[in-house]
């Protein structure tokens, strides 16, 4: 599931969150896990290049090696999948509990196949998996939080159960214990702020690319609204013409300015002049009736009248 702020979920409809929980995954989450995925997978890769470069013996190594090769094939075939964008979006929460499950136990095998163990064993990686919580799982600011608690408190508890037993100096152990401890909490509200900002930044961002949108698919709404309005009130010609006239004006204010004070916008417009125009009293309706009521002489007057008119 996306991480989505609702300090605006009053205003929010329910299509406007759809195409935000959209814009997240494929704006953020997506490439994001897939970064995730390749930096891990080289982790790995460089890990097994350098232990089979040591020289160290298969069996020596039996824990460390398997895990690796395990976290391999579990991040390849995360990559795969979630290449598939219809299984990525359905799936994203179970491909986080993976990944950070994975993590999580290539630590503790980190931890416990390297040697003595001691107290500050493996917490620059653990602080690597809660920054990579914070900034890179696709899941939400609870879950985020959650996951980083959980991954400092069993460092913490793991270690302090597993060195306490035969620890001569208690004290130091627990001063030791405890600086982890700041540090874990430091990385958790890093992270915390961290993905804060960028989960208000990325709502403005989409809040503002959404009004965009809304508002010029409104424009050209109007805009076909009053086009058609104007084509079922004057002839198509006159419509073109006054629309290209329009724009002409639009582009260049001062020699529109200029011409608009010079000549009348009607007569520009819309009337024609249009020489070598004959006129029969056959086009007016019941000319026949009105030439016979009338006489010759008055007829002769009218038509000059009725050629002026038109």
């Amino acid at each position: 599931m996306p991480c989505r702020r609702r300090s605006q979920a009053s205003t929010e409809t329910p299509r406007e969150d759809l195409f935000y929980q959209t814009y997240y995954s494929l704006s953020q989450q997506y490439p994001l896990i897939l970064l995730l995925l390749v930096i891990v997978l080289g982790i790995c890769v460089a890990l097994l290049a350098t232990s089979s470069a040591s020289g160290r013996e298969f069996s020596s190594n039996l824990g460390f090696l398997i895990t690796l090769f395990t976290a391999l094939a579990v991040f390849g075939l995360i990559l795969v999948l979630v290449c598939i964008e219809s299984i990525f979006q359905q799936c994203t929460r179970v491909f986080s509990a993976v990944i950070w499950i994975c993590l999580i136990t290539m630590g503790y095998v980190f931890v416990f196949t390297g040697g003595v163990v001691m107290a500050w064993d493996q917490v620059s990686f653990f602080l690597f998996i809660i920054f990579t919580v914070y900034t890179m799982l696709p899941i939400r600011m609870q879950d985020a939080v959650g996951a980083g608690l959980a991954s400092s408190l069993s460092h913490i508890t793991v270690l302090g159960v597993y060195l306490s037993i035969g620890c001569t100096s208690q004290a130091e152990l627990a001063l030791q214990l405890l600086a982890n401890l700041v540090i874990f909490i430091c990385g958790n509200l890093v992270g915390a702020y961290h993905k804060h900002l960028m989960e208000v930044a990325l709502q403005e961002t989409f809040h503002e690319t959404f009004n965009l949108i809304q508002s010029r698919v409104k424009l050209e709404s109007e805009k076909r609204h009053q086009e058609h309005l104007l084509l079922s009130i004057l002839p198509a010609y006159i419509a073109l013409e006054m629309k290209a006239e329009i724009i002409e004006r639009l582009r260049d204010s001062g020699q529109a300015q200029q011409r608009h004070e010079s000549t009348n916008n009607f007569h520009n417009l819309y009337v024609k002049r249009h020489k070598n125009v004959r006129f029969s009293p056959s086009d007016f309706v019941w000319s026949t009736k009105l030439s016979d009521r009338i006489l010759g002489e008055r007829d002769a007057l009218l038509l000059p009248f009725l050629k002026q008119l038109s």
